[in-house]
Order: structure tokens, then sequence, then C-alpha cells
């Protein structure tokens, strides 16, 4: 029978009808079985057995396939006002579900509280299978759909995408090498790497993660397969003499099956990668303590996503996102822990004549008059200044840090 399991996190404020609750409040509403249940999707009868022990009948499924499964629920451990443990086996036809939840409350400031909740879940029979279909063929899907999009919108221009990263490794370096600081996976790394520690930095681009951790390690291998790319990390390389790098010209799928390091980062390069599972396993292997992956929970073009409009007519097919990324994961039966942080957004332009330069290559436009005229017209009413620099009119973007344990750790 096929069996599948999953972990996940989930670091969410509590959300309260009135916007505010102390943890006490918070604390009785969870006490409230009835209540508590009602928010259950599917949710249609619950039954008390005994101190503590509940059946529940739930209906849930994947895609069309659906099952009416009766729980066995129970609540072992309560620590009064912000721990709970909650326990349930369930059964349809052909299917079956085992979960274990931990949920802790933290008191904030104020009336607040937040609820930091993860859940084991396994699934097994009909309902598992089907989902492993859907799962693998969703990111497939979406790749597909936009490279389908893009390839017309170069043919268009008489180009393919060959060029991509040569024509943006330019901006990708100037939009990205001051905003380390305020990255929240850096600062992740930071509290984790030692003198002595190695990494891998795959996908290392221009060098954002490799030349700030290099200071911090005894050793930073960078894989990146574009020249553009590698020239300027080379140049910072050479200004700020790290002599404990090591760069590896190539794609990761090509890259020595013997590259190994303590650490392993793969930092938004997931977005297009099509077979995603080989590359999700080598990064694995290569990990001697920790995997770390980084991604948005939605792509950049998200937020010139009404400009694509304008000009092409159709809505912008974006990549999948962090949470396909734990989709497939799961299918593959590794089990992660998610940080859920926000990253500030690295679009930002120096002026006004650089933002059309650049967004006529992210949007996949001719240069003609025409164009950079009305695409001129459109940032100038759209983008805002902060901190010298010409933005979206958003401040931050919501990200993931995916850490994976080595299959040597297990």
């Amino acid at each position: 029978m096929l069996r599948r399991t999953f972990v996940l996190w989930d670091y969410t404020a509590w959300a309260w009808p009135e916007k505010e609750a102390p943890i006490e409040k918070v604390w009785a509403y969870l006490l409230d079985v009835n209540k508590v249940a009602a928010c259950a999707p599917g949710f249609q009868s619950l039954e008390e057995l005994g101190d503590e022990h509940w059946k529940a009948v739930v209906s849930a499924g994947v895609g069309a396939i659906k099952a009416k499964f009766t729980f066995d629920v129970s609540r072992p451990e309560m620590h009064e006002p912000d721990h709970m443990v909650v326990k349930g086996r369930g059964k349809a036809p052909g299917s079956a579900v085992e979960m274990s939840g931990d949920m802790q409350l933290t008191a904030l400031d104020g009336n607040q509280t937040q609820m930091d909740w993860r859940a084991t879940v396994n699934v097994s029979g009909t309902i598992a299978s089907v989902g492993a279909r859907l799962l693998q063929g969703r990111w497939d899907a979406l790749l597909q759909a936009r490279a389908q999009q893009m390839d017309a919108a170069y043919a268009r221009l008489g180009r393919t995408s060959a060029d991509f990263w040569d024509r943006r490794a330019r901006g990708f370096h100037r939009t990205t090498r001051d905003t380390i600081a305020r990255d929240s996976f850096f600062s992740r790394l930071r509290r984790e790497v030692t003198p002595l520690t190695t990494v891998l930095d795959v996908g290392a681009g221009t060098g954002r993660f490799t030349l700030a951790l290099a200071p911090l390690v005894e050793h930073i291998t960078a894989v990146e397969p574009n020249a553009a790319m590698l020239d300027y990390l080379r140049q910072d390389m050479s200004e700020q003499g790290l002599n404990n790098i090591t760069i590896v010209q190539t794609t990761w799928e090509d890259a020595p099956g013997d590259l190994t390091a303590d650490i392993v980062i793969c930092s938004h390069v997931l977005y297009p990668i099509k077979d995603i599972v080989p590359f999700l396993a080598k990064l694995r292997d290569a990990t001697r303590r920790t995997c770390y992956l980084y991604l948005r929970a939605n792509h950049i073009d998200a937020l010139t996503a009404h400009l694509w409009r304008h000009f092409h007519g159709d809505e912008r097919c974006l990549p999948p996102g962090y949470i396909h990324a734990l989709d497939v994961l799961f299918e593959m039966g590794i089990y992660a822990d998610v940080e859920i942080v926000k990253l500030p957004v690295s679009m930002r332009f120096p002026s006004l004549d650089i933002a059309v330069d650049e967004q006529l290559e992210q949007l996949i436009l001719p240069a003609d008059e025409q164009t950079r005229t009305q695409l001129r017209q459109l940032l100038e009413g759209w983008l805002v200044e902060r901190d010298g620099m010409l933005v979206p009119p958003v401040e931050e973007m919501v990200c993931a840090i995916i850490k994976i344990p080595s299959s040597m750790s297990l």
C-alpha cells in the first residue's frame, strides 16, 4: 500500500475575530473542541467519547477523489496556557490517515498571540496514490505554461531565452549586492556557521551569499553556470581579498558528483528547474549536515504582472513557489522544516532610465521608442522613491527557508 508522510511548520499570528486577543482568551477558545472542529475544512460531526477523546467525521480528498473519514481524536498533552498536543487516526474505504499535531502559543506585545503549529500527517491508500500524481504534475504544469508564454514573447522579438542571464547579470548584481545585511536567510546562516564550516552555494549567481559567508567559514564552493554572473563574483572576490572560495562553472545537474559540504544552500534557484526530483536528490546527497532551500511564496514577476498584461494582453504565468517545492519534497519522502520570513524587495532602480532598460528585458519587450515611452510613463506612475531609489510600492515579499536534514543524519 502506498504511504505518504509530510511535516509542515506554520508560523502565523492567530487570526481572531477582534483582530487581537490575549493568550488566555485564545487558550479558552482552543479548549472548546466544537468551535475548533467547526473551523476544519470538510467537518461534518463530532461526538464525545470520553475525557479529551472524540469521534469526528470529516470529508477530505485530493482532486476528484473524495472520502468520508471517521477520526479517533485525542489531546494527550496540555500545559495551560501555551502548549497542546493533538493526535488522530482516521479511516475511509481504501484510505487511512494518522496525524500528530503540536501547538505552542506565545504572548506578544499588547493583546496579540502567536500560534506555532507543527503537524505530522501520514496518508495511505487511494488518496495517497492520487495525491502523488497530482503534486508531481503541478510543478511541470507551471513550468510548461511559463516556458510557452516566454518563448512566444521572445519569438515576437526574433530572439530566444538563451541569453537570459547574460542580459540580466549587471542589474542582478546591482540590486542584490547590498541587501545581504537585511536578509533573514543570511542571519540564519550566520548563526549556524563557524570558522570550521564548509559551504556549497548552488546557483551562486554574482555571489551574494558566497561573498558574505566566505569570511565566516573555512571554505565555500560556488557553483554557477553563467559566465557573466561569475565575472562579477570574481571581481568582488579580488577586491575583498577572499581566497577561500572555489568557483565551479557548471549547472548543478552537470556538477561533479563528489562535491560535498557541511551546509548546502540553494537560494532562489529552483524556479525554472524542470527535472526537480534528481536536482533535489543531488543537493541532499552533497549535504553532510544541512541543506537549505530559499524560495519566494510568489515570484518577483508578480509585482510587474500588471505591466505584462498591459503590453502582452494576457496574465503573466509565474513559476513554482516554495509551497510547490514542499510538495515535491513530500513526494520524495523528505520531511522539511519551514520558516516563513519577509525579504526586502530587491527590485530597486537608481533612476527611471535604468528602470526602463531593465524592465524592457524583464518584460521581454522591444526597445523601440514607442514602447520605451509607454513603459516610462507606466513606471513613473507606479514606482515610488525610498532611500534614494525607485522601488515598487511594496516593502517586503514573503519567502521560505526550507531546512532539509542530510540523509547521513537520519
